[in-house]
């Protein structure tokens, strides 16, 4: 994938194919459904919020040079087969979607020739999902779980070695209620080698 010139890039992907070297923009919408309540001889209304629509995005690609053509068919042949699948978005990451397609799709042979732009539009296709407020891709989790790892390590370096192992194994299972699947895991490995290394049971550490 080429590197990409927005900081915190996300990347972005359909169903396994990688788009990011083909995104040119995107524009998003992610509003609130709302019922507007208005009454007889008074002035303005009541809003009820009923809940969130679907995200929906609109993302740009351009298909240039001599393989343009080459570059886009394997994507629209997905869509064909298929319009439902896991969008990686640049900036939100993965959801479940589904490609409307794409309209007025273009190619200028006078000033551009071989350069082939086709706007996808994509809809949510999941409930109940919110976004979350920190980053939580693997690269934050990994950096949180070794700070917080190191600071249990260092705090239980001074307890004698069955007290830090309990300690370290409560902080695991603290950790259980607020962490991923994969945050946990990651976690549990971690501490847990420390656990096992006050034990003699994990030779150097790892």
């Amino acid at each position: 994938m080429t590197k990409p010139s927005v900081s915190d890039f996300q990347g972005c992907s359909w169903k396994g194919i990688d788009l990011s070297r083909f995104v040119t923009d995107w524009k998003d919408s992610r509003q609130s459904g709302l019922a507007v309540h208005r009454y007889f001889g008074r002035d303005g209304g009541e809003i009820e919020r009923i809940a969130r629509k679907a995200h929906e995005a609109k993302v740009t690609l351009a298909f240039a040079g001599p393989s343009w053509r080459k570059d886009w068919l394997p994507i629209a042949a997905s869509i064909d087969e298929d319009p439902a699948g896991l969008l990686v978005h640049p900036a939100y990451g993965q959801m479940q979607a589904v490609c409307q397609g794409f309209d007025a799709a273009s190619m200028n042979i006078e000033t551009a020739s071989n350069l082939y732009i086709v706007p996808l539009s994509f809809v949510e296709d999941s409930i109940d999902t919110r976004l979350a407020a920190t980053d939580r891709s693997a690269a934050a989790a990994r950096a949180t779980i070794e700070a917080t790892g190191n600071a249990i390590l260092q705090r239980t370096s001074r307890q004698s070695p069955a007290f830090a192992s309990i300690t370290r194994l409560l902080a695991i299972t603290r950790l259980a209620a607020t962490a991923s699947t994969q945050e946990y895991l990651s976690a549990g490995r971690y501490l847990g080698n420390a656990c096992l290394c006050d034990r003699g049971v994990v030779a150097g550490g790892g």
